[in-house]
């Protein structure tokens, strides 16, 4: 049996033993492996290095582009509002060309039926001569052809008044 206080005493051998394994170990890795693991890790350190770097430039690419995308948008949506605007002002400028344009032509007919009322109206004032024309005409062959006394002299004169007061005067 062993007793306690042997087993709180390290065995100095085993302990030899083992540093010296170890340390055998440490030269090994150090002359055959080192090397390699420690390139591999200054590998892994670059790439990881390199991927953050990407991942900033990348970032900061990004990040321009989403500026020079505002800029673009707001360039677009102020342009956007200038055509607008200017096809507003040629709506209303086209708008008051046309205006002036039935303006115009409304004055124009105005023109043109007031020349025709005048002609219309000339040409009642001669068909009305005329018509008087020929009813002095007809009322002289009248009175020619039969012999009037006094009362029959009368009575025509009476009747020409009357058939002239009928008719409407020429303004």
């Amino acid at each position: 049996m062993i007793d306690g206080s042997a087993l709180l005493s390290p065995d100095w051998k085993a302990v030899a033993t083992n540093a010296v394994a170890f340390v055998v170990a440490v030269l090994l890795l150090k002359r055959f492996a080192w090397s390699r693991i420690t390139g591999f890790l200054e590998a892994r350190t670059r790439r990881i290095e390199s991927g953050f770097r990407e991942i900033d430039e990348g970032r900061s690419d990004l990040e321009e582009r989403e500026k020079a995308y505002a800029a673009r948008m707001a360039s677009i949506e102020e342009d956007a509002r200038f055509l607008r605007q200017r096809e507003i002002e040629d709506g209303r400028r086209i708008a008051d060309k046309l205006l002036e344009a039935a303006k115009a032509e409304k004055e124009r007919i105005r023109m043109d039926v007031r020349q025709e009322m005048e002609i219309s109206k000339q040409m009642a004032e001669i068909a009305l001569r005329r018509d008087l024309v020929e009813m002095s005409l007809a009322a002289a062959e009248k009175l020619v052809r039969t012999k009037l006394d006094s009362e029959g002299h009368r009575r025509f004169v009476e009747e020409a008044i009357e058939e002239l007061s009928e008719m409407k005067p020429l303004d």
